[in-house]
């Protein structure tokens, strides 16, 4: 539970600014404030003055090049190349500069818009110019079944009992004592891809909804049938027109695609799972996912209390990033109730004058022992390509990168939070905490690629609820099974294939 505090720490802070907005992605319930927990961790250590593990090193003035990706607002996450003033920017480039030093390596950020097909080539042609990969969650693993990266846990430096590296990843991607791909504090997007339900609490209160979500989520009471059902009473044609579109009011709002399967995650599905030997098998093809489609499709298609801006034809032409915009001004401007997404956004909502809080992703139902939270498929996580020819080097690198991120970097990242936070309620704390500590992640979505798709069936059969589960799976089984095979015998054989 420590480590997952740890990574995520920053969104407690950061999330400062969600309950008063006036000024100009299996584990239990958290049960203290984020407050508490702060407190309980800054008793229990400095995190400016807590000591990794690595020896003294000293590289000779090497080159460590870094492949990361080219996304906005989001590519400097691996390192920026001069100070500019902004905290979070100059705190990374600080960040690079002690790791440099310490070590005598020249650190090279080389921004690329896909490192996975570019470490690809390089890895054909012997070329050992990569020393480390920051790509998608979902792109680095397609290369760990090709055999195109080291095992990290035959790496010299990597510590994995350090706070910076989150337990509930670690024992996901590990399999047959292989790990081939990481992430932590080292990357920013694995905080801020967390998603989230927004509410907005002047909304729920002038449509004559007295329910305390925030309240009732403690209790354990958040549940899809009651986000449902208080969805639907909420819709209005503002511009009386006749029909509802992008500028009328709805009870929930939907816009970023991946954000659909967190509602599998949030009830306890899981694409992949483990059986007691630790073998990975397809578990998703069950009762319970027909259950769970039916309840998140009358979310999704209650009449006009539902908007889902990935569905309607009025933004069918946008990319994805515009939909997401759209919706997060429609949530700003007090046109949803509810608004499923990712946890940044409540930076791009400063000026929102409503108050409102943020939600886990509610649970299938009562009985269900605990929330469930998820990352957006998207996040960064961090290789040793097979070409590199110095992968201790690389390991101390992204060790110490790691470390300094936990001592410097997320830290800045809370001042920049502070200094622009809003006054905020305890139980945004406690909610936060309740995401971030039930935080989990699933194979069967890291290893997409490799598995045809297989949780898009899922997401499908949302998008058109004429679609059945069924179906769609039996559609894929087949290729997901030999998928699936080929991805285990990549961890088995590992070092035959070396």
């Amino acid at each position: 539970m420590k480590r997952i505090v740890s990574l995520f720490m920053l969104a407690a802070l950061l999330l400062q600014l969600v309950s008063c907005g006036g000024a100009g992605d299996t584990a239990d319930n958290a049960g203290t404030t984020a407050a508490d927990t702060l407190a309980e961790t800054a008793a229990e250590t400095d995190r400016s003055q807590y000591k990794d593990s690595l020896p003294e090193l000293d590289f000779g003035g090497a080159e460590v090049t870094i492949y990361s990706r080219d996304i906005e607002p989001f590519s400097y996450e691996m390192g920026t190349s001069a100070l500019n003033g902004e905290i979070v920017n100059d705190s990374l480039y600080e960040r690079s500069t002690k790791v440099s030093e310490r070590f005598g390596v020249v650190l090279k950020n080389t921004v690329v818009g896909d490192p996975m097909t570019d470490v690809q080539k390089l890895v054909l042609a012997g070329d050992g110019s990569c020393d480390i990969i920051a790509d998608k969650s979902i792109n680095v693993p397609a290369l760990a079944v090709n055999g195109m990266l080291y095992d990290l846990l035959g790496c010299e430096y990597f510590d994995f009992d350090m706070p910076w590296w989150p337990t509930a990843m670690l024992d996901e991607i590990e399999c047959f004592g292989r790990m081939f791909y990481c992430s932590g504090d080292i990357a920013l997007t694995m905080i801020q891809y967390l998603c989230g339900v927004f509410y907005n609490k002047e909304l729920a209160e002038s449509w004559n909804i007295d329910t305390d979500f925030t309240a009732l989520t403690l209790d354990g009471g958040w549940t899809l049938d009651v986000m449902s059902e208080n969805s639907a009473k909420v819709s209005s044609d503002l511009n009386g027109n006749g029909e509802y579109d992008l500028d009328d009011l709805y009870g929930f709002l939907q816009a970023d695609s991946v954000c659909i399967f967190s509602f599998a995650t949030a009830c306890g599905l899981k694409v992949i799972d483990k059986d007691n030997t630790g073998t990975p098998y397809i578990s998703i093809n069950n009762e319970k996912t027909f259950d769970v489609i039916d309840k998140v499709n009358v979310l999704f298609h209650q009449s006009e209390s539902s908007m889902s801006a990935y569905l309607p034809a009025m933004v069918q032409g946008a990319v994805e990033g515009d939909k997401i915009s759209i919706a997060t001004g429609m949530f700003g401007n007090d046109q949803a109730l509810f608004y499923v997404t990712l946890l940044y956004t409540a930076e791009q909502l400063r000026e929102m004058e409503s108050d409102f809080a943020i939600l886990p992703y509610p649970k299938y139902d009562e009985a269900q022992e605990s929330y469930h939270s998820n990352c957006r498929d998207t996040f960064t996580v961090v290789g040793i390509p097979i070409c590199c020819t110095e992968p201790n080097r690389s390991a101390a690198v992204i060790e110490a990168l790691s470390a300094e991120s936990y001592r410097t970097v997320v830290p800045d990242y809370y001042e920049v939070a502070l200094k622009e936070k809003y006054t905020r309620d305890e139980t945004t704390g406690e909610m936060l905490d309740i995401i971030t500590s039930s935080v989990s992640f699933d194979l069967g979505v890291l290893y997409y690629r490799s598995l045809s798709s297989l949780h898009h069936t899922f997401q499908w059969c949302i998008e058109d609820p004429n679609k059945e589960f069924g179906s769609q799976f039996a559609a894929k089984q087949s290729a997901g099974e030999s998928g699936l095979k080929i991805i285990i015998e990549s961890f088995k054989n590992y070092d035959d294939a070396r």
